[in-house]
């Protein structure tokens, strides 16, 4: 609808004129000051002197602009056909802002100011989220993202029309926070940091509204509805004058409901109108202004049918149907802001002070890294960091989805918004404001809501399409009706206007889907992009990584065989005297089969890197690791016992030896996640085709695969080969691909893949080029995840199946005048009740889905 050439071209002019880079030139703010006469800017409004003041043609004159920045965003606004932007006031009246005013903004480029709302990303870069308020239409949501993409140094904007938000990225050394506030105010909008808390006012204010507007429809929709009913239940017929007493006493009850609850209507109307677009709205306001007009007339008249039960009807249900649609929405929204209201505002620091801790309580905000804080039980952690002092259990239900507290002792991380359960934590900061697990968990969450999938889209491009289609059916059927005797033509125009407006098909799927990412984050599923579900209900291949995502990286004994007269607590007791102090994933594990039994410490260790350990034990000297160092410093090696193990089998051996013989061999296996086995059960159940990917050894990987009961098993796989095999998959089979990994080295392929699913516990670039992340590492909520998208696409087809019937059966009826026009108003008002309806159970999706 938009004509955005024009405009596109300016910008790409004036870049090129700007600077050689191709970004505009930011000037400073006294670039834009008076000097002697001055003119004001056609865009902001500000004063400018003669010597800099930028001219062009715009809007058939010559226009006066105090800087590039106005006149790009005039000439992108006038090349997107939104000319009557200027004209119903919305750029030319933002008076420009005093020095209170920029001195103000300017107390957010304050680091401390900083810290509670910009993360991050790393490198110069970072991330601010900005509530706008003057937002009235999706078209303000588009104007702010390409105004501020032409500022030199920003990298991206979102705007969240739905939740007033926009998230933008910079670069740090060309944007501040003021200037991205100054430049938002100089396109008309009023920009804040989005603080905890402004979010649920926002739609607390939203909700009043609309119960103030649906109280009145319904209040006195009641009372038209009683008149109306005497009539319809008199059971004779009226005198002349109680029939036009009753009609003007409708005519007056009505007009609240006209002029009052149908604004929520007619503003959206006129600003699609305005922008030269059609929207569900204007039909609506359409059958809602001509009813009630038609029914005044006839009751002027004295003669003629009235529809005041009619409108107040319509416009009390579609206020309701509304009402369902906020509230899906206000579901979702105010689950990320209880995430954001979960940070505490105080904090306990703890400082030094001789043999003991000196407590001070003071603002969260300002803790530093590095600062130790004190957390006692029950008290929900204000900031990320890692134990150093006490053992507790801290519940961590909110971000993860794990139902059961996890235990923590000292050098265990804890995050911020978990609660601690059990005792006492010393804690030393490591993640602040911003910068903590659970802001990026909002970040991505909003990055998800704000996306729009190809559904959506389509959705909307096609319900613009048949609000157009059904004015020209409404304006035919009277066309058609006027020429037949009966005086039918004026009901059947309402009828077909009321009973196949778009908003069931509008609503299809937004709701289904913002719904869907609401249930996955109380599952503990990040659903980083909204097109993730949409691409996952298609899957054909789940594929994995093994080492850190089958796997939890970590090896066990799997057995201990007995060379000697040694016994085997005896030979576990040595191996734990030479191990102990080591971090190797072999002598972890050895310790974990030892236990708690009383072991001899070791002494002269020497660390053999790529071998094992040797050391001396009750004067003696002892050897464990691998074959190879065995052969180095044992006489006597029993090989009958050792070479099936060396030759192909996917476990690892460590030899207990001393100088003389072995005394035991430990057989060791890396062990499959908890869990992994019956998600690759639950996704094969789904039809699935699972694949793991490893830069292990065959057996090893083979081992794993048979024991998980994957489709295939590809081993020694590199990061190139990873990528190969996903395009000869895709080229070959037409295949959908899943990868789930958790590495580094997965990151390409994780960025190749449809649908890439990262591990919380893995890489942080892993993470970034993920859709989804799996915050609790529990696989088992693949299959969960999986279940959700193809349930998600199905209630979206339900929905998109049920608005296309029903318009293709209501509107011929409609048409052919056998739909009266109370009963078009009933039958569309049901019909987007249902759809939300419909979309909401995707909020209790049942587990037996998954299994």
């Amino acid at each position: 609808m938009l004509r955005v050439t024009a405009g596109v071209a300016f910008i790409n002019m004036q870049r090129e004129k700007d600077s050689p880079t191709g970004n505009p030139r930011l000037l400073k703010d006294d670039a834009c000051a008076p000097a002697g006469d001055t003119l004001a800017c056609f865009h902001c409004g500000r004063a400018s002197g003669p010597d800099g003041v930028i001219r062009m043609a715009l809007l058939g004159e010559e226009r006066s602009f105090c800087c590039h920045g106005c006149a790009a965003a005039a000439g992108l606004i006038a090349g997107a056909g939104l000319g009557d932007f200027y004209r119903l006031g919305r750029g030319a009246v933002p008076a420009a802002a005093g020095a209170d005013q920029y001195q103000y903004w300017r107390a957010y480029d304050h680091p401390d100011m900083q810290r509670e709302y910009v993360s991050t990303s790393g490198g110069d870069e970072d991330e601010i989220a900005l509530r706008v308020e003057g937002m009235t239409c999706p078209a303000c949501a588009w104007l702010i993202e390409k105004y501020l993409s032409c500022l030199h140094g920003v990298r991206e904007v979102l705007v969240n029309y739905t939740r007033r938000l926009a998230r933008i990225r910079y670069d740090r050394r060309a944007v501040t926070p003021s200037r991205l506030l100054t430049r938002l105010h100089e396109l008309g909008y009023r920009g804040e940091p989005a603080l905890p808390g402004w979010e649920r006012r926002r739609m607390e204010r939203e909700r009043r509204a609309l119960l103030r507007r649906l109280g009145v429809a319904a209040a006195f929709g009641m009372q038209v509805m009683m008149v109306a009913w005497g009539f319809y239940f008199s059971g004779g017929t009226p005198e002349r004058e109680q029939v036009r007493l009753m009609q003007g006493l409708n005519l007056l009850l009505t007009l609240p409901v006209v002029l009052y609850s149908a604004q929520a209507f007619y503003r959206p109307a006129w600003r699609s109108l305005a922008l030269g677009a059609l929207s569900m709205d204007v039909n609506v306001s359409l059958a809602i202004v001509l009813a009630y007009a038609g029914s005044a007339w006839a009751v002027a008249r004295g003669a003629g049918d009235t529809y005041f039960d009619s409108v107040v009807m319509f416009v009390t249900l579609l206020l309701v149907a509304r009402y369902f649609d906020f509230s899906a929405r206000r579901r979702a929204a105010l689950h990320l802001e209880h995430l954001q209201e979960r940070r505490p505002a105080l904090a306990t620091r703890l400082t030094p002070a001789g043999d003991e801790w000196r407590t001070e309580t003071l603002a969260a905000s300002s803790l530093r890294g590095g600062d130790r804080i004190l957390v006692p039980p029950g008290e929900i952690l204000p900031v990320d960091g890692t134990v150093c002092e006490g053992a507790s259990r801290v519940d961590e239900a909110l971000l993860t989805g794990e139902s059961l507290p996890v235990a923590k002792r000292t050098g265990d991380p804890v995050y911020a918004g978990t609660v601690n359960r059990e005792g006492a934590l010393h804690v030393n900061v490591t993640g602040l404001g911003a910068t903590t697990v659970l802001a990026h968990i909002i970040r991505a969450a909003e990055r998800a809501h704000s996306d729009r999938p190809r559904m959506t889209l389509l959705a909307d491009r096609w319900a613009s399409w048949f609000a157009l289609a059904v004015l020209v059916a409404a304006l035919a059927a009277g066309l058609f009706w006027s020429q037949l005797p009966g005086g039918r033509a004026f009901p059947v125009v309402l009828s077909v206007l009321a009973v196949s407006c778009p908003c069931a098909l509008s609503l299809a799927t937004p709701a289904a889907y913002a719904c869907a990412i609401d249930a996955c984050l109380r599952r503990g599923l990040l659903v980083a992009r909204g097109r993730a579900l949409e691409i996952l209900a298609r899957a054909t291949h789940f594929i994995f990584d093994k080492t850190g995502t089958l796997s939890g990286g970590a090896l066990q004994v799997v057995e201990l065989r007995q060379l000697s007269p040694l016994s085997r607590q005896e030979c576990l007791r040595l191996a734990a005297g030479l191990e102990t102090g080591s971090e190797h994933p072999v002598a972890r594990a050895i310790l974990r089969a030892t236990g708690d039994d009383r072991r001899e410490l070791a002494a002269d260790l020497i660390n053999h890197p790529g071998l094992g350990v040797e050391g001396t034990i009750a004067g003696r000297r002892w050897f464990i690791g691998s074959l190879e160092l065995i052969r180095r410093h044992v006489r006597i090696i029993p090989w009958q016992l050792t070479g099936e193990i060396e030759s192909g089998r996917p476990d690892m051996a460590v030899y207990l030896a001393d100088a003389e013989r072995v005394h035991g061999l430990f057989v060791l296996r890396e062990a499959p996640r908890a869990g992994a086995a019956g998600a690759v059960g639950a996704l094969r159940r789904q039809g699935l085709r699972t694949v793991m990917l490893s830069g292990d050894r065959r057996p090893a990987a083979a081992a794993m695969g048979a024991e998980l009961g994957l489709d295939e098993v590809h081993a020694g796989c590199s990061p190139e080969g990873k990528l190969r095999f996903l395009d000869r998959l895709r080229a070959g089979r037409r295949a959908v691909t899943v990868m789930v990994g958790d590495g580094v080295n997965d990151a390409p392929v994780l960025a190749a893949a449809d649908v890439s699913i990262a591990m919380a516990a893995g890489s942080a670039l892993a993470q970034s080029h993920a859709d989804v992340v799996l915050m609790n590492d529990h696989l088992e909520a693949l299959a969960f995840l999986r279940a959700l998208a193809v349930r998600t696409r199905r209630i979206i087809r339900q929905n998109l199946s049920w608005a296309v019937a029903y318009n293709l059966l209501a509107l011929p009826a409609a048409v052919a005048g056998w739909v009266p026009p109370w009963l078009a108003a009933l039958g569309m008002s049901c019909s987007s009740m249902l759809v939300v309806g419909n979309a909401l159970r995707l909020l209790k999706t049942p587990d037996a889905e998954a299994r």
